[in-house]
């Protein structure tokens, strides 16, 4: 059984070490690692800031297995997940997403949430499909596939 709970300081190396996760970075279209300085300063931005916010993802039994990070603005909320690579496949993502669609519909927004995704993620892609989520475009610029989720 897992959970989410907000993120603090506290958890900033563990945030730190999924944020330099190569395929957690290459999917967030991150181009390069963080210092754990930098990296401190960035998390600071994260939890001071009234429109985002970041939760960790823990199982009971085994511990804090990754993240899930919401961004709002006036049109959507952007979702971004990251899971350890020591604990994917175990179903944590699917899990994740879908106590994050079901404290976001609890919220009553009329905004969808929103992912985006590399092209080549073709994985990811299926993935967020499988968890209820609808392809509506591609950003021009990126070439990232926009996929949303409304209750």
């Amino acid at each position: 059984m897992i959970s989410l709970r907000p993120a603090s300081e506290a958890d900033e190396k563990f945030l730190w070490l999924l944020r330099n996760d190569v395929a957690i970075r290459n999917a967030l279209y991150l181009r390069r690692a963080a210092s754990l300085s930098d990296y401190r300063r960035e998390l600071g931005q994260i939890l001071s800031d009234q429109t985002q916010k970041i939760y960790i993802v823990a199982d009971n039994l085994v511990g804090d297995v990754g993240f899930v990070h919401l961004v709002e603005n006036a049109t959507h909320i952007s979702l971004k997940i990251g899971i350890s690579a020591n604990d994917r496949g175990r179903g944590y993502g699917r899990q994740a997403v879908a106590l994050t669609k079901q404290e976001y519909a609890n919220m009553n927004l009329d905004v969808p949430l929103v992912v985006r995704i590399p092209p080549a993620y073709y994985k990811t892609y299926f993935f967020f499909e499988a968890c209820g989520f609808v392809e509506v475009g591609v950003q021009l610029e990126s070439k990232m596939l926009i996929l949303e989720w409304k209750p």
